[in-house]
C-alpha cells in the first residue's frame, strides 16, 4: 500500500501560514527599523536644537566669555527623558566649563553645522553633538 499524499488543502494551507509568517517578519522588522531611525532623528533635533541654544546664549564680556542657561534649554533636553546631561565648553582648545575629559567629535564641527557622534563615557552609551562658533575675546576672534 502507497502512503496517501498530503491533501491539497493540507498543503496550500501550511504554504499560506509559512508566507504569513515570512511576511510578520519582514514587516516587524521593517517597522521597528523604520521607527529606530525616526526616533534617532527626533532625539538629535531635540539635543541640536539645545546644543545651538546653548551656544547661541555664550557671549563676550570683558575679559573672558559669559554662559546664560535659560530653563527652556534644560526643558528641551528633559523632553529626550534622558536623567543626565553632560556638557564641555572649549575656548581655544581649553575646557573652561563641563566635563573636560568628555570624549571630543571625531572630525571638528563647523559654524554651520553640528556634528553627532556616539561615545562611551562613565559607563553610559551617550549621544553627543558638538557646535562651533567664535566669540570676540580681549579684541581677538577665540573659537569656541
Amino acid at each position: 500500500m502507497r502512503p496517501r499524499a498530503p491533501s491539497l488543502r493540507r498543503r496550500l494551507v501550511v504554504q499560506l501560514i509559512v508566507l504569513s509568517a515570512g511576511l510578520a517578519v519582514a514587516l516587524y522588522v521593517a517597522v521597528r527599523l523604520g521607527a529606530e531611525r525616526a526616533s534617532e532623528a527626533t532625539l538629535d533635533g531635540i539635543l541640536g536644537a539645545a546644543t545651538s541654544t546653548i551656544a547661541e546664549e555664550l557671549r563676550s564680556v570683558e575679559g573672558g566669555a559669559e554662559l546664560d542657561l535659560s530653563p527652556g534649554t534644560f526643558s528641551m533636553l528633559a523632553a529626550m527623558g534622558e536623567e543626565r546631561i553632560f556638557h564641555r565648553i572649549d575656548i581655544n582648545g581649553l575646557p573652561v566649563t563641563g566635563y573636560a575629559d568628555l570624549p571630543l567629535p571625531p572630525q571638528a564641527p563647523t559654524a554651520l553645522q553640528p556634528v553627532f557622534y556616539d561615545a562611551e563615557y562613565r559607563d553610559a552609551d551617550l549621544r553627543l553633538v558638538a557646535v562651533a562658533r567664535s566669540l570676540m575675546i580681549e579684541n581677538r576672534a577665540a573659537p569656541v
